[in-house]
């Protein structure tokens, strides 16, 4: 019920050895880049005052020590190493906080706000990731008389509309096919491969049928462009695409068309 100062010593000590190695542990984990360097920070005084929390322990057991405030070697150096401990603990979080708000600005400066998809700056970043050569397919889809959704129901239905069109995009999403919102109610999708579009055109099709039976607005419709090139030739098949939806819109709406 009440061992001796050095059993208690010893005992604390090995909890902090292993609570430390646990926290290197989980540190060493984290695979996310924004995180690395202050995690690998924590990992390394983890690993110091582990050691260190391990040989207090063991002097302990042996005698070497029976009070945590006697003026000796091993208590000097947890001392230093629970020190060095705080103060790397401090930076590693200010390296992860910092980690974490890039990350938000780096989403936040890619990403259209209302709908979370691609914005044009992110657009073209995935797009320049890409090989050249890599054949593509780009469908533009607007909303068709948008304008008069946000004059008859106001701007905050007009945004969800668009905020239901965009889940629908989203939902079709994959490593080789992403959405992306240019402005306003116009979008693009753009799918990646050599049988990109025949497979694009389907989902084109399906969504223009399930978005005009579902969402906030029942009834509502939109029109879609198809044009295919290479990722080499994204700006040219991006226009060719906008002529096609032109062509759509100029042929009555509510429906595809393709270069």
């Amino acid at each position: 019920m009440a061992p001796s100062p050095r059993w208690r010593i010893g005992l604390l000590s090995l909890l902090l050895a292993f609570l430390s190695l646990l926290v290197t542990r989980t540190a060493l984990g984290e695979s996310r880049p924004q995180h690395q360097a202050g995690m690998r920070l924590l990992a390394l005084l983890g690993v110091v005052f582990a050691v260190l929390m391990g040989m207090r322990s063991l002097a302990a057991v042996l005698g070497l020590v029976d009070s945590s405030v006697s003026n000796s070697l091993v208590n000097t150096g947890s001392v230093l190493a629970s020190g060095m401990a705080l103060i790397g603990g401090v930076v590693g979080l200010v390296l992860v906080l910092s980690g974490d708000l890039m990350a938000l600005l780096q989403h936040q400066r890619e990403h259209d706000s209302l709908t979370d998809l691609l914005n044009r700056v992110g657009l073209r970043q995935w797009i320049g990731a890409q090989a050249p050569q890599q054949a593509l397919a780009l469908g533009m889809v607007d909303l068709d008389h948008f304008k008069q959704i946000n004059d008859r129901h106001g701007h905050s239905v007009g945004d969800q509309v668009i905020q239901h069109l965009a889940l629908m995009l989203h939902a079709s999403e994959s490593p080789v096919c992403r959405s992306a919102r240019l402005g306003g109610e116009e979008f693009v999708v753009i799918a990646l491969g050599q049988n990109a579009d025949a497979a694009l055109r389907h989902r084109l099709e399906q969504l223009r049928a399930q978005f005009a039976r579902s969402g906030p607005l029942p009834g509502s419709t939109l029109s879609a462009g198809l044009a295919s090139g290479t990722v080499a030739t994204f700006e040219a098949t991006l226009r060719q695409a906008d002529s096609a939806l032109y062509r759509a819109k100029a042929g009555g709406r509510n429906r595809l068309e393709s270069i």
